[in-house]
């Protein structure tokens, strides 16, 4: 899938999810603003009419945006178990009971121990 065809489904799937969240609360609210002068009671209706459109348009904006500032171009990407390839490299410690103990190497890992090995 291209970058182009990420954006556009990304940002089209989240203006359809906020529209239908919002279109969902709309009539809740309404039972709210029932009270008033009849001018009142239509600005506020009208204004409730307006809100899954404003809604959806402010989600789906700021999702694509924000997914054309952070997302990187390249599909380079790898999926995996997210940890740390330093990990596949050092043998594990041998441990007493290696059903239930697990050692973390807080040291040795920049990221104070995100790589967690637990002995089968």
């Amino acid at each position: 899938m291209t970058f182009e065809a990420r954006i556009a489904v990304i940002g089209l799937a989240a203006f359809a999810s906020t529209g239908l969240l919002a279109v969902c609360l709309v009539p809740f609210a309404t039972r709210h603003i029932v009270t008033g002068a009849a001018v009142t009671r239509a600005r506020r209706l009208a204004a409730l009419r307006l809100l899954p459109s404003v809604a959806a348009l402010a989600a789906g904006t700021l999702v694509t945006l924000s997914f054309v500032f952070f997302e990187p171009r390249q599909n380079g990407e790898e999926i995996g178990t997210g940890r740390d390839q330093r990990c596949d490299k050092r043998p594990a410690p041998a441990t007493p009971d290696v059903r239930t103990h697990s050692t973390t190497d807080h040291e040795s890992l920049p990221s104070g121990g995100a790589c967690r090995w637990v002995h089968p």
